[in-house]
């Protein structure tokens, strides 16, 4: 046996990466009186596309404090995932940096290739996903931005973030390294081949220890099949990408559908099914992931105008409401670490 209690030969199978399936005996168990519990990721970022025209990052770190109040009405500490730009724009220590000097807000990394020094790769769809990069360039940039974070805000950042959820090979082991303790990039059920990302079609949304030596914690993305058909879902999602118009007609007869947990283009009343499926799956910690230009009406497809910014803020105070009911319980991400930590120690 190694010290992480796991056969070397079964570890040595995947190295730990993030781009498998956690194996059963990588899954982490909570303490006993864990309970059910959730926590909110946003993508602090100036803008929601690579290819787009960026937005001044301060324009959108300042809608971040009406988010926060609504949050912090429901006993919710979210973490905020700092790209390099927002970093950079002085306005994110004055707002956010204040938020998590009182333990109001915890703060993160959240690297996006083409926006985090150095710059030298050749800016083409696989080099968005850091995980694609030489393992020099992906260690290189996970430092700069990690520096830089430390810098402006005195905090060494221990939560991590892939932009376009872009985690490769060696991603765990890089994270461990530089100190990180949690990483947030997988999207279980979702495959980005096509524009050459990552494949977690095959993932579920429990959290597992990843890494070579199992020291790293992943909090998959909230994400799930549901319907009644969804124990096909691998089969189904692929039926799905390739004839227009199956998705729609499966979801309406409440046969199938991929649902994840944001507020993004996913109906309140999907969501909340989505919730239910994971916790009849044993899933104790959910997590909730947005965009932060989604504050800004105009910056992603999801918020054109001052009405949906009105519906999104809707969706997450029925969310918060149905959460309590349910009795799931908000939880700061680095109390999600600690308490995975208790558990296993």
């Amino acid at each position: 046996m190694s010290t992480t209690g796991l056969r070397p030969d079964r570890r040595r199978r995947t190295n730990g990466a993030l781009i498998y399936p956690a194996r059963v005996t990588d899954r982490i168990r909570f303490p006993t009186d864990f309970g059910r519990r959730f926590t909110i990721f946003i993508y602090t970022q100036e803008t929601f596309a690579r290819t787009e025209s960026p937005a001044n990052p301060r324009d959108v770190i300042r809608t971040i404090p009406e988010f926060q109040r609504m949050a912090e009405a429901h006993g919710v500490i979210p973490t905020y995932l700092l790209n390099y730009p927002v970093v950079m724009s002085g306005t994110a220590h004055e707002i956010i940096g204040a938020m998590a000097e009182n333990g109001r807000a915890v703060l993160g990394a959240l690297l996006q290739p083409w926006a985090t020094p150095p710059f030298d790769e050749e800016l083409t769809s696989a080099n968005s996903y850091a995980g694609n990069l030489a393992l020099a360039l992906e260690r290189a940039k996970i430092a700069s931005l990690s520096e830089a974070i430390a810098s402006h805000f005195s905090v060494q950042p221990v939560i991590y973030s892939a932009g376009r959820y872009g985690v490769g090979p060696h991603t765990a082991a890089l994270l461990s390294q530089a100190g990180y303790r949690m990483d947030v990039s997988v999207r279980p059920r979702f495959d980005y081949r096509s524009d050459g990302g990552p494949d977690f079609s095959r993932h579920d949304a429990r959290p597992f220890w990843a890494g070579p030596d199992t020291m790293l914690i992943e909090l998959p993305v909230g994400a799930c099949y549901t319907g009644t058909m969804r124990r096909f879902g691998p089969l189904l999602q692929r039926l799905v990408m390739q004839r227009n118009g199956l998705g729609g007609l499966l979801a309406r007869g409440n046969a199938f559908a991929r649902i994840a947990l944001t507020p993004e283009d996913m109906p309140i009343a999907d969501a909340k099914e989505a919730v239910n499926v994971m916790l009849a799956d044993g899933i104790q910690l959910l997590s909730f992931a947005m965009h932060a230009p989604s504050l800004l009406p105009g910056h992603t497809p999801y918020v054109k105008s001052s009405a949906e910014l009105n519906l999104l803020y809707r969706w997450w105070e029925e969310m918060f409401a149905y959460l309590a009911s349910r009795d799931i319980k908000p939880i700061a991400s680095d109390a999600a670490v600690a308490a995975a930590w208790a558990a296993r120690a």
